[in-house]
Parts: structure tokens; sequence; C-alpha cells
């Protein structure tokens, strides 16, 4: 077989919308064929023919005119030569691999989805459009309604679909499928679910909500859904209808109906719109360490030591440490918290005398947090350690397991007590798991939600109160606490850390494609609250380590490693962060939380092993408050084990307007790792729409989005620092301007510095010849071929910004400028 990359790969499914495409794009990669052809039925009468690419070294590309056709059903393959002469076809895939098209007709209103089970227990509240683009309706359910009844068949045949689905009672995870609900199972919570229908190629959310009883959808034959509630005495249940003709527009149908629910179901908008809010510096701005993958429960003093001299003889700039389950003191059975003192045989000098001796021996370890549940330990708060300090305690059973767990009803002196005596050990911030587990309690609904909630908040509180409200939220993934988001502390008013999936699992090969999907669907929801997504440790050796790196690098959630003592991938850990002027090695991390692409939502690309693709894209407001500079990065995950993919990134899919119009891609990891493409969408410009890259099976490719500035006939786009998986966020601005000696300056101010900063410029016109007198680093003149090179071919200039010592120089940015003459031919 030759090496033939396609996309859209063979034995997927596209589905194509009139409202927002007029063509259709195919692309391959191939270092050995001579000629390429699509063999389909995309023609006026769908008979099949071969259509060929275009070629541009290893790169093939068609666009096929989408006015032409019908809409329906169509499939394709790929045929291919390995001489000019044609004289034998070759196919690619075989017979039942073919690729499929579906084309949908133009519709300039929203598919109405009207439900047949409304009448069994559902009140129509609200129907109304938001924006012209998406529509919204709004049932409540009956007053004496039944626990369960059925909605009804979908009023529309089913393209694809995703639901979030309870995973336990701390979790959701995502489901994806084709066509209809078969082979689902019934006894499955679903909390959301997102389709695009086959007729019009709408997207449709529909959403189950309350803040007190318990509700899901369970999926049904024929495409219906059943609506569950748990309690007969508070029918305070709604359902929201959202529906968008643009798939452009899908992203926002979450945000549109969560913000319709805080304003007119749970009524606190303000606090929920409130996302200008700082992140913890100590635990979002730098490399952190867990003990949990690395150690497990057999966390002590002497495996800390153990990991914290790998480190610092590695030089590994970890700034904070979080023990992890292990290191409290608990009942002989390992189920019940004892005491708030380390377990004296992992940590004989105990836990004050512990962080103290680590900070003072490893002083790159700013800060330690540690790990507890919510209700304490696994089985909660032991009876007698509950009575002795007068913290009310009872017995609960919970109905997935016979042991019963130790609750008590005065949390709020409990954990004035446990953060106390914390704070004065010299923890600095906790991480609170199994924020879920009151859902498996068996009391009455309305008790458990006010224990679970009371829990919620004094925990809070005393954070607040001990801990400058520094908690990492953990196994909190759950209904509940989403629909009632009890996550900010009242005076420091910082972004709490919230986990947006289940954990990282190093022994477990086909988690960890599902990782990064689980995140990358998780994060359309987790991304409305004002909190940072937590994408959960990872090990820096480890077959997966570069896969979950670059995840972490633009998830903008915080990063931190398991390492083992002495198994370190130091080169990759470097990837992640670059030196500043005054606060040594921060991590390059995006500040906001990435976006799915449509096809990864709609896609099902672990059914399919096709690529996972998400992107982050930032703005940059300038000091003049008049120009905003826009970067951002492409990520893709190839979930498949046995082939490589080819990513596309066209400038359809790029979510800016202004980088859509004019950009510079350029792939900072993979197997093309230095390829770049300017792009534009402008049908006047010469420039690419696309460019591709090619993906590793069980791999992953980066590529960076960087907006193209023009002045005269020279174009520059700078890419940050190419060397890092996150090069643009290093950028804080550029600025054009011509010097005094008529020389055109391209200036630079980054936040952070590496070996390799890559600026990109070029001539408009043939007939204009440049030349690069002098490139300066915060004044110092740096020399050519020993500081900087610059590629003619690709019009590439690297720069090693670590050549002037920091000592020389003042202020908090680095300040590159780069001196260039023009000459006309």
């Amino acid at each position: 077989m030759a090496d033939i990359l396609l996309a859209p790969s063979l034995g997927t499914r596209q589905i194509v919308s009139k409202n927002e495409q007029t063509t259709l794009q195919f692309s391959c990669y191939s270092s050995t064929v001579y000629c390429l052809e699509l063999w389909t039925n995309l023609s006026r009468d769908k008979s099949w023919l071969g259509i060929p690419f275009i070629r541009q070294e290893n790169d093939y590309q068609l666009n096929i005119d989408l006015s032409y056709l019908s809409s329906g059903e169509y499939e394709y393959t790929l045929r291919f030569t390995l001489d000019k002469y044609k004289n034998d076809w070759c196919w690619y895939g075989t017979s039942n691999d073919n690729g499929k098209i579906c084309i949908t007709p133009f519709a300039d209103t929203i598919s109405d989805l009207p439900i047949s089970g409304a009448a069994n227990g559902l009140n129509l509240i609200l129907k109304q459009s938001i924006d012209n683009n998406i529509s919204l309706t709004h049932y409540k359910i009956y007053a004496g309604a039944p626990l369960y009844f059925s909605v009804g068949k979908i009023a529309c045949p089913i393209y694809s679909f995703v639901a979030l689905i309870r995973k336990g009672s701390c979790w959701m995870t995502p489901v994806a499928g084709n066509d209809s609900f078969e082979g689902r199972n019934r006894d499955e919570k679903w909390q959301m679910l997102l389709f695009v229908d086959s007729v019009y190629g709408h997207v449709h959310l529909w959403m189950v909500v309350s803040q007190d009883s318990d509700c899901w959808f369970s999926p049904e034959s024929s495409n219906s859904l059943g609506l569950h509630r748990s309690d007969h005495k508070n029918d305070n249940v709604h359902l929201f209808m959202l529906s968008t003709r643009f798939k452009q527009d899908f992203t926002l149908l979450i945000p549109k109906a969560l913000e319709y629910y805080h304003q007119f179901v749970y009524q606190d908008l303000l606090s929920f719109n409130n996302r200008q809010l700082q992140t913890i510096p100590n635990l979002s701005d730098k490399l952190g360490y867990c003990t949990w993958n690395a150690f497990g429960k057999e966390i002590s003093l002497e495996n800390i030591r153990s990991a914290m001299k790998s480190l610092s003889d590695n030089n590994i700039p970890v700034s904070y440490l979080l023990l992890d389950d292990g290191w409290q003191h608990v009942s002989n059975d390992q189920s019940q918290l004892k005491g708030f003192e380390a377990n004296q045989d992992k940590f004989p000098k105990g836990l004050e005398q512990s962080i103290s001796e680590l900070k003072t021996s490893y002083p790159f370890l700013q800060y330690i947090g540690v790990w507890h549940t919510l209700w304490g330990y696994w089985n909660g708060i032991d009876e007698t350690f509950a009575k002795t300090n007068g913290y009310a305690g009872f017995p609960c059973d919970n109905k997935n397991q016979h042991q019963s767990i130790g609750i008590i009803n005065n949390s709020k002196h409990f954990y004035d007590d446990f953060y106390h005596f914390l704070s004065k050990a010299g923890v600095d911030f906790v991480k609170v798991d199994n924020q879920g587990g009151f859902q498996d309690l068996k009391l009455d609904q309305s008790h458990k939600i006010s224990l679970w909630d009371t829990y919620r908040q004094n925990m809070l509180e005393s954070a607040d109160t001990y801990l400058s409200g520094q908690v990492v939220h953990c196994m909190s993934l759950t209904p509940h606490v989403l629909f009632h988001p009890l996550l900010l502390p009242k005076q420091h008013r910082s972004k709490p850390i919230f986990r947006n999936s289940d954990d990282f699992f190093p022994d477990e090969q086909s988690s960890h494609p599902w990782h990064i999907y689980a995140n990358a669907i998780n994060t359309l929801w987790t991304s409305q609250y004002p909190v940072m997504g937590d994408w959960d440790m990872f090990q820096s050796i480890h077959p997966f380590a570069e896969y979950h790196a670059s995840s972490r690098a633009i998830s903008g959630g915080p990063v931190y490693i398991t390492d083992i003592p002495a198994k370190h991938d130091v080169g990759l850990i470097y990837k992640l962060l670059g030196e500043t002027r005054y606060s040594g090695w921060c991590l390059l991390r995006s500040d906001k939380a990435p976006l799915p692409t449509f096809d990864t939502v709609f896609g099902n690309p672990l059914e399919n092993q096709s690529l996972v693709i998400i992107h982050n894209f930032q703005k940059l407001t300038c000091s003049d408050q008049d120009s905003v500079e826009e970067y951002g990065i492409f990520g893709f995950w190839n979930s498949s084990d046995s082939k490589e993919k080819l990513a596309v990134i066209t400038t359809n899919t790029i979510p800016s307007k202004k980088l859509a119009a004019l950009s510079l891609a350029y792939t900072i990891s993979g197997p093309d790792q230095g390829k770049l493409m300017l792009l534009s969408n402008k049908d006047t410009c010469s420039f690419a729409g696309s460019m591709t890259a090619r993906v590793c099976k069980m791999g992953s490719t980066l590529v960076c989005i960087s907006q193209v500035k023009t002045m005269g006939l020279l174009l520059a786009a700078c890419l940050g620092l190419i060397d890092k998986f996150n090069s643009v966020k290093a950028i804080k601005r550029t600025t054009i301007y011509k010097s005094a000696d008529k020389e055109t300056v391209f200036e630079v101010q980054l936040s952070h510095r590496s070996k390799c900063f890559g600026y990109w410029i070029k001539p408009l016109t043939e007939k204009v010849k440049i030349k690069l007198t002098k490139v300066c680093l915060d004044g110092i003149i740096l020399k050519s071929n020993r500081d900087w090179n610059w590629c003619l071919k690709s019009n590439l200039l690297k720069v090693n910004m670590m050549a002037v010592p920091l000592e020389k120089v003042k202020g908090d940015t680095f300040d590159l400028k780069v001196h260039i003459q023009e000459e006309e031919i």
C-alpha cells in the first residue's frame, strides 16, 4: 500500500449544509504516488467518476463545488497510480470503507422539533428566538407528574449525537453514536444530548436541569427519551431544547442554556457571569508535582524526599507539591479518618515538621497541598474521633457498599478545626475529592441535598479563612454541583481549580485517547463557569507522555507531573516552560479553556479512530487600546493505533475572522514540525486556504496560527517560542514601524524566553529583496549565525534568546527588534 493519507478519512461521515458551505475540500498526502483521484458519486446524477487532485510537492488538494449537487447521501474513496502513464489504477481502502457525505439543503429558519410526550408530564413555559440564529424552548414538569415518563421520539432523523452521561456519582463522560440510540443501555443517565439532524444539518441541544431534584434522560428505542427524577416532592425539573441552523454556532448552545438557567431558574446571573477572576498564581503559572501515580497510597516522607531529590538533580523546576491519598491517619481498614495529623508510620515527624523540612531542603517548593475527601476520607469520619471533637457524627448507609459512611452534622466546626490545623502545619492548599459521593447516600433527597451543600459551603468558607480559598475540586463533575455551583470563596475571589474528567490511567492504553476526548467534550460545559479546568496529572516518561503534555499546554488548566523518581523526560517537560524575567521558569499555558471542533463533537472520533481536535485562541489588546492582536493554536490527537492521520487546518475552521482573512500556520510538533503556510480566505488572494500536517498513530500534532501584519511590501508574523508547545502564549505585543534611517523595524515584546524564537518575514512581490541588518534583544545586538539565523527559503528567522544574560537587562518583558532593509530589484 502506498503511503497515502486522506482527509476526511475513509470510514468517516461528514454532514455539509448549504447554509454555510459552497465547496467541499479533500486533502491528501503522499510521497510515492504519481496521480491521485477521488472516486466518488459527488455528481449531478450521482454517477461515479474520478476527479483528479491538484498536486504541490507531497500535498494534494481537491475542492468540489456544492452548488450543482442535490441534497442527499454521497460516498467517496481514492484511486491512485504509481507512474505517469496511468495504466494501472490501485484502490485505497476497501469496498466497505467508503467515506460518506450528507449534503443538506439551505434553510432560512430553524427546524422545529415538537415532542410527542409533552402531554405526559411537561408544561410549555417559553419558546423564543435568541440572536436570530438560536431558538430556545423551555418545558417544566407538571406538579404530580410521575417519576418517570417518556418524552417521546425525537421528531427528526438523527445524523450523529453525543451525550454527557453519569459515570458513577462523581463524573460525567461523553458517549457518541450515529443515526440512533440502539445499543445504548436504558439504565444510563444522560444529562445532556447534542445531536445533528440529517434533514437540514441543524444542531440541537436537549438538557434536563434542576437545582434540587436529581433528574436525567434515559435512551430508549426508536430514538425516544425517557425523563426521570428522584423526588415526588419536588417538581422543580426543567427541560431546555435549543437549536441552531449554523454549525459554527454549536458551541453557543450550552452557554445560552446555562445563561437562561442561571437567570430565570437558579437566578444567580451576577455571580455566574463573574468570570473575570484571577487564577491561583502558584497553581496556574508554575509546574507542579503530585504523588498519586508515582507512589499511590504508599506515599511517605522518605518517598517524597526521593522524588524531590530526583527533580532537583534533573533541574526540573517544580514549584508546588500535592500529597495525594495515603498521607492521612485513617482506621485500620483504611476507610475512615481518625485524626488530622499525618500517618505516624509514613510521616514520623508529623505533618508540620515534614512540610517544614521539605520546604527547607528543597527551596524550589514554594507551596505544598494535601488531599482529602469532602467528608474526610473515603468512608467519612471515625465515630470516636467525631464524638471526641464534638462533631456530632452519625453513620449513614451507602447504596453502593455495605459499610456505612461516617457523616457529621457539625461540618463547619470540623472544617474550621481541620483547615486551621493544616494552615498551622504549613499547608497552602487542599485537593477535595469525592465531592459527588453524597449522591449515593441512602437519605431522603431533600436531606441529602441539604447535607451535601452544607458540607460544600462550610468547606469553602473554612478554606477561605485559613487557606486563602485555594481549593482543587475533584470528583465533582456531577449535575448537582454544576447546577448549584457553590464554587467561589467570599473574600479571595480567585478562580478555583476544577477537575474536568476522570483520572489519568497510565497503564490502560485505550484510556489515553479517551482522556483527551472526554476533556474536550466536557469543556463545552465546564468552560462556562468561573473555574480553571484541570485535565489531571501525567508522567513525562511514558509512551503517551507527549500525547498528554501537548494537551495540557493548551488546556487552560494547571500542569503537574507524577513522575517516578529518576524517570523524567527533561526535554519534554521544558517544552511546557519558558524562562521569565523575575519568576524563573513558568508555564506557557493558555489562559482559558479550549474548544473542540464540530467534527470532534459529532464525528465520533474514538469509534472511527480519527482525530480529536481542539483549539485555543487569544486576543491581546495593545496599550493604545485601538489595536487587537490575535493568535491561536490547534491540537490534533490521533486515536488510531494502526494508522497515521492527516490534520487539515482551513480558513473555515479558524474561529477568528481576522485570522481567517490572513494568517500564518506553523507546525510546532509532529512529523511535519517546521512546516508553515500562509493562509487566506480571500478569493482575490493567491495564498492557500488550508494547510495539512501529519499526525502519528497514537500521536499528537500542534499547529500555531499567527496574525500577519503588513508594512509597505512586507508581510510579517510573530510565531513566538517555537521550541515550546504553546509557542504564541509568550507574545505580549508586536509593532512595525520605520526607523530614522528608513529601515523597517519589527518589534516584539515577550513574557518568556527560550532558545528558539521564531519570526517570519516575506516580501509581497519577487521584485523586492530584503536584508536583515541587525537583530537586537533588550538593546543588545545579537551576532548573525551564532545567535540568530535567517532562512531565505522559508523566510523564517530563528533567534536564541538565551544569548543575553538576564542580569544585563531591566523590565518585565523581553524586547526583541528586527531591522530590515528593502531593495527593489
